[in-house]
């Protein structure tokens, strides 16, 4: 399924987290390379770019099926607060600044 660009910035305007599938595997190893990468996120202001988190996944998601994982790393990115010890990620990381 593929999401307009027009619905994309709607709900991602006012986001605390983008979850992207590029990362360091398809060359993006930081938050200004993958806005570099991307006519569109040149010509937008979203909140992830700008002081929010990016993560993308890593190749391992593909290649799970550690469904319970998977959810609970969603889980402890999207409520930090509901999961205080820091774990090692196996499926999504954070992209830096840069």
């Amino acid at each position: 399924m593929w999401v307009t660009p027009e619905k994309f910035l709607s709900r991602a305007k006012h986001a605390d987290i983008l979850i992207t599938f590029r990362g360091p595997e398809s060359g993006i190893k930081t938050k200004e390379m993958l806005r570099e990468s991307s006519r569109l996120l040149q010509a937008v202001d979203i909140r992830p770019m700008n002081g929010g988190k990016i993560y993308f996944t890593g190749h391992g998601l593909y290649q799970s099926a550690d469904t319970a994982g998977v959810i609970a790393e969603l889980a402890a990115i999207l409520h930090p607060e509901l999961f205080p010890k820091k774990r090692k990620t196996k499926y999504f990381y954070e992209l830096p600044e840069g």
